[in-house]
């Protein structure tokens, strides 16, 4: 079954006055890459290409943490930005085009879990400790859970965007983290910092984004 694809695509509702679009990106196997002369590729990268190619702007790509990349979004200091999910917050000052994709995470954990994690309740009555990034959406029953169940939330440290989550799995801070299971697979098929690494079977669908348009881009089919 073809599969919609999330929508990586969030333009600030009101830029793109003139032709020159500044996108923001990340370092985010298979979905964007630096190389070592410093030009970016991967499955967004060819995404935002085609976009500027058919609306004929130039662009320029600016390396930005995932936080830092929301808040100059939303302040108007970026025209795009990839690898958000919707949410009611972000659809107050954000465009997202699309649907790109679904978005599903997957919970990798260190070889040292030796439980397997099917459930978010599971989670609650293990003796480890996982870690969150910043504004990372996890999905209703996830926040449902953090609200209502304090030990539960009591089993998450909140990461700085700027430091990559598997750095604190390594340094004995966390056990684990979510993240997008297509990043999660690449990094454990070519990361060595990834070799004492697993994915869970527990796995969080954030289903299809719907279509929004966005003024200044009609001319997209």
């Amino acid at each position: 079954m073809l599969k919609l694809l999330l929508c990586i695509l969030i333009l600030f509702i009101h830029a793109v006055s003139a032709c020159e679009l500044k996108v923001g990106v990340r370092e985010y196997p298979p979905y964007s890459h630096k190389d070592s002369e410093g030009t970016w590729s991967g499955i967004d990268i060819d995404i935002f290409n085609y976009l500027m190619a058919e609306i004929k702007c130039d662009k320029e790509y600016i390396e930005v943490s995932f936080g830092q990349g929301v808040q100059l979004l939303k302040d108007g200091k970026l025209d795009g930005l990839s690898q958000m999910s919707i949410t009611q917050d972000r659809l107050k000052a954000i465009e997202f085009i699309g649907p790109i994709r679904s978005e599903t995470l997957s919970l990798i954990t260190s070889n040292e879990v030796i439980e397997t994690i099917t459930t978010f309740k599971n989670i609650a009555g293990l003796p480890y400790f996982f870690g969150k990034r910043k504004g990372t959406y996890i999905g209703e029953e996830f926040n449902e859970l953090v609200r209502k169940n304090q030990v539960f939330a009591s089993k998450f440290i909140e990461m700085d965007n700027a430091n990559p989550r598997i750095d604190l799995v390594i340094k004995g801070r966390v056990v684990g983290f979510f993240d997008e299971q297509r990043f999660n697979k690449y990094m454990l098929d070519n990361s060595h910092k990834y070799i004492n690494m697993k994915v869970q079977p527990l796995k969080i669908n954030n289903g299809l984004v719907k279509n929004s348009k966005y003024s200044e881009l009609k001319s997209i089919k």
